[in-house]
């Protein structure tokens, strides 16, 4: 540990760490632009220069590395004329269209001018011009009038992505970030370098002009597609999500994620949502109310029961919904109708597992919860048979009645075990949406996407997260654990959980390897399970 002060203030701070390091640790804000604690250092934007007692000049704070008794200054006069000079020259050439920049409100160049910068503009003569708006791969614009050349962009691609896309081009005013000559940003991190940028230069596709920032509403969830479980942050606004971004969870996923989960939630807000129950008449499924399909499925259930016994019922759970819809399931086929046929949808594995030189992976398999639909539908150790082997005993007439939960963006089935699913004498689906699945079914329950519930996803790694609901359900539209528990009371099942906070409660005392979690204690970046 070392000893040192900052502003007059006393610390002991690890050996090794800089400047910068070290005032956050104290809790003092010290401007920069180019750094940023995943990247290497750069020190090009001169912003956070400090002054440090018996050192001839001001030093970047990004690079110095702290020593003992050092004695350190981050608001002498000497800092504060330098961050003014520096700022009065970021703006000489900037564009000052905040009024139309999709920054405005986030930006970082905004915030310091309006701290540490100056009032009045002292240049008078015209500004530097470049190509006003440029198309730098499928996701990301680049305006290069906006930028202040930190670099961060082309050392995210050199040192996360190991794609390298960017680079600098030209001297003095002129000198541009851009893409080499016959490439393109189109690496599947690409939207990343917009989360890095400090001002409005890198800006997204997809976002751009659809909503001032601060009109946005912001809730911290986890992301469904894949089994890595990104931490995300949803952005909407009247009901409607506007852009997803990563949300640092070291343990997780640093601070990035995939252009697949960034821009991949089209599907909340598929045109043909389902949004009350269905039953099936001839061809057609037509909507019902939530007791008349209670009662149908109760009806159809306990004649199979009666006529062909109780193993003749039997579910399929979802890994791409959370713990507290599979538990119940579970609790409704083994407790209440009692009978033990009960399986996991396993998704092919048709993709390969990407690594990148950082580290950070993007899955191969594309479920969100494959590893907790297991633990939730194992009894006693037994682990559940896989979704083909229950179809092949639809098929062989050992089991009549199927209980899916669907309700993933991915699910697919062959032409073989489609023919073997159109075999069975009763099927109840839940999904969000018309599918393969709804598309044999006898009554279809409208259940929620990942943006509109609460519940915990366990992640490849036995990490068990939360998610939050960042919209309002759609009709009447249910989440799934309310279905099932619908069901069960139907069925004469004793249920009444209030909430997913108190399934989960239930899964802590039942589920081995989740007695040690609380719901509430899981926060916002998870805990591993026991």
């Amino acid at each position: 540990m070392a000893n040192i002060k900052i502003d007059g203030k006393e610390l002991q701070v690890p050996d090794g760490i800089t400047i910068l390091e070290a005032a956050n640790i104290a809790g003092i804000e010290i401007p920069h632009f180019c750094y940023h604690k995943e990247l290497s250092i750069r020190g090009s934007c001169r912003m956070c220069l400090v002054e440090v007692e018996k050192m001839p000049k001001l030093t970047p704070a990004c690079s110095t590395i702290i020593k003992d008794g050092m004695n350190i200054f981050t608001s002498s006069e000497k800092v504060i004329k330098n961050r003014k000079g520096i700022l009065e020259f970021l703006l000489i050439n900037h564009p000052l269209d905040c009024p139309i920049c999709d920054q405005a409100g986030e930006c970082t160049l905004q915030d310091y001018v309006y701290k540490y910068g100056s009032a009045v503009s002292r240049f008078a003569e015209e500004k530097e011009h470049f190509e006003r708006r440029k198309e730098l791969g499928p996701h990301v614009l680049h305006y290069a009038e906006r930028c202040v050349l930190c670099g961060r962009c082309i050392r995210f691609c050199e040192e996360i992505s190991g794609t390298c896309e960017l680079e600098m081009f030209n001297r003095g005013v002129r000198c541009e970030v851009d893409v080499f000559p016959g490439k393109k940003l189109d690496n599947k991190l690409s939207g990343n370098v917009v989360d890095l940028c400090p001002v409005g230069a890198m800006v997204s596709k997809e976002f751009l002009f659809k909503s001032r920032v601060w009109w946005l509403t912001r809730t911290e969830s986890i992301c469904p597609l894949c089994s890595r479980g990104c931490n995300i942050e949803i952005d909407s606004r009247d009901n409607k999500i506007l852009r997803i971004r990563p949300r640092p969870n070291p343990e997780v996923n640093s601070q990035w994620m995939c252009d697949d989960g960034r821009f991949g939630w089209s599907f909340v807000h598929r045109e043909d949502r389902l949004t009350s129950p269905l039953k099936r008449e001839g061809e057609e499924l037509v909507p019902i109310s939530w007791a008349n399909a209670m009662n149908l499925v109760k009806e159809r259930l306990s004649f199979i029961i009666n006529n062909f016994g109780r193993e003749a019922v039997a579910a399929i759970a979802s890994p791409y919904l959370p713990n507290e819809d599979n538990y119940l399931l579970r609790v409704l086929l083994h407790s209440v109708i009692r009978s033990p046929s009960i399986a996991i949808y396993q998704p092919a594995q048709a993709e390969e597992q990407m690594v990148f030189p950082s580290g950070f992976t993007i899955e191969a398999d594309k479920s969100s919860n494959l590893v907790g639909a297991q633990d939730m539908a194992t009894v006693d150790g037994k682990q559940p048979i896989s979704h083909r082997q229950l179809l092949q005993k639809v098929a062989s007439g050992k089991v009549r009645a199927l209980y899916i939960l669907g309700g993933a963006p991915r699910i697919s089935l062959p032409v073989d075990e489609r023919e073997m699913l159109r075999k069975a004498d009763f099927l109840v689906v839940h999904d969000y949406a018309p599918s393969e699945l709804t598309e044999w079914a006898e009554v279809v329950f409208p259940n929620l996407t990942f943006a509109e519930r609460e519940g915990t996803f366990t992640n490849f790694q036995g990490r068990v997260q939360r998610l939050k609901p960042a919209l309002l359900p759609l009709g009447e539209a249910k989440a799934d654990w309310e279905i099932v528990q619908e069901v069960c009371q139907a069925m004469g099942g004793e249920m009444s959980y209030p909430s997913a906070e108190k399934v989960f409660e239930e899964i802590a005392g039942a589920v081995t390897g989740y007695k040690e979690l609380c719901y509430k204690g899981l926060g916002t970046l998870g805990k591993a399970k026991g």
